[in-house]
């Protein structure tokens, strides 16, 4: 008989060792993962800083371009305006040329002098036609370039809206004393936002549900996350909480669902 207790006696020792081994394995993985979840999102929000930073130099790039654009479709206008004008007085000289020529021959130095000016305003006005198809190469490589920007600025903001949707769709940071005691779940009957923006609504959970003021509930619509509120007021089956996180591009809605934040 003491033989069978010491037997047992060692086989318990020896399922508890390995029972106290697996315990501690698994809080070991559990601070990894906690760790690991730590690292990741320090990492989303570096990497969608560093991405809103991208989009602001963009941004200055592209108005930077636009600016270039307005300013060489200014001196284009000018430009054109001088050509106008020194077409109209080409065509002035010509026609007092052609008109000389047909009442007087005799005035070659004055025929001389007219047929100087209208070969130096016929060089002023190819010089003007070069530079203004210059000018017109300029805005056009300008504006591939502010295509190309425009692309990329539209990229980078559709990144940063994807990382900022990630985030937002993570598991919340909630402390403990904000969780209710038991898994709750519930909808909006109505919503109401106020001239600051700040918006208020009301579920159909109260202190019969073991809710007090300060809990904080999910909003959820089908599988999508929408924000997270914190309970103002409770009454008995009903109660009123503020929207302290609401995700970007989202807005709630009377029937969203709520329910207990998860924990981490």
């Amino acid at each position: 008989m003491s033989v069978l207790l010491v037997a047992l006696t060692v086989a318990y020792a020896s399922n508890s060792g390995e029972l106290v081994s697996q315990v501690k394995a698994l809080k070991d993985q559990c601070n990894t993962l906690s760790a690991q979840r730590a690292l990741d999102n320090a990492d989303r929000d570096k990497e969608l800083r560093e991405r809103e930073m991208q989009r602001d130099e963009q941004a200055k790039l592209v108005r930077e371009r636009e600016a270039e654009i307005l300013q060489l479709k200014t001196q284009i206008a000018d430009i054109s305006r001088s050509l106008a004008m020194i077409k109209l007085e080409k065509e002035q000289v010509d026609a007092k040329l052609t008109q000389l020529i047909a009442t007087s021959s005799t005035q070659a130095d004055l025929l001389d002098r007219l047929t100087e000016e209208v070969n130096r305003r016929r060089e002023e006005g190819l010089a003007l036609e070069r530079r203004n198809i210059e000018l017109q190469d300029e805005i056009n490589d300008l504006n591939s370039q502010l295509d190309v920007a425009h692309a990329h600025e539209s990229k980078l903001e559709e990144q940063v809206k994807s990382l900022s949707d990630q985030l937002a769709g993570n598991v919340e940071q909630t402390s403990g004393e904000n969780i209710p005691p038991v898994q709750v779940f519930g909808r909006i009957v109505s919503v109401e936002t106020t001239r600051t923006g700040e918006i208020y609504v009301e579920v159909n959970l109260g202190s019969s549900d073991q809710l007090r003021k300060g809990h904080e509930l999910r909003i959820v619509r089908g599988d999508e996350y929408i924000g997270t509120l914190s309970l103002q007021k409770v009454d008995v089956n009903r109660s009123v909480g503020k929207v302290v996180r609401l995700r970007r591009g989202m807005d709630v809605q009377v029937n969203d669902s709520v329910q207990s934040p998860m924990t981490q």
